[in-house]
């Protein structure tokens, strides 16, 4: 037997559907609308603190979860429980998983950051959405080395990043 479908369905089978169906629930009228009492979504409670928000954050068009501490500023972006965005960091674009760390001064654009990364002060994730870059993607457990570039489009693990620093520090004569 079938039935027709009228709600919301995203098959999220690929990064960029992923990324994509973050970015439905957010805006002013928001292709899925978490608040909607027809469609409920039912979670664990993860008994965390509610999120804090710095005297000098600034957030715009963000879903932030408990747990995250907000610093620095937050533009048209999801944050997963206990991230944590420092003072004089950017987020604009972007999906960010659990317990990830973005430091003073880096900056994280139009990519999707698994759990437990951390992006070290002054470092670069990604570019602007209005260039049409394709997404960036860093692995679980990255982190991302203080002042360091991490191009759009790449796709990076731990391993990944550590091997292009040792090129880079050997090349230096560090």
């Amino acid at each position: 037997m079938a039935y027709q479908f009228e709600g919301y369905w995203k098959d999220v089978g690929t990064l960029d559907s992923l990324w994509e169906a973050n970015m439905d629930l957010l805006g002013e009228k928001p292709v899925f609308d978490l608040h909607d009492d027809k469609e409920k979504i039912y979670l664990r409670n993860t008994s965390l603190f509610p999120q804090f928000i710095g005297p000098n954050a600034s957030i715009e068009n963000s879903i932030i979860t408990e747990g995250c501490e907000i610093y620095g500023t937050v533009i048209n972006s999801v944050l997963s429980t206990g991230v944590v965005v420092e003072e004089n960091a950017v987020v604009k674009d972007s999906v960010v998983m659990k317990n990830c760390r973005i430091c003073d001064g880096a900056t994280v654009m139009h990519s999707i950051l698994d759990r437990e990364v951390t992006v070290r002060e002054c470092a670069t994730v990604g570019s602007e959405l209005s260039t049409g870059e394709p997404l960036t993607l860093l692995g679980k457990g990255a982190e991302v080395p203080l002042g360091y570039t991490v191009s759009s489009g790449e796709m990076l693990s731990q391993k990944d990043l550590t091997d292009q620093k040792d090129k880079k520090d050997k090349k230096e004569g560090l």
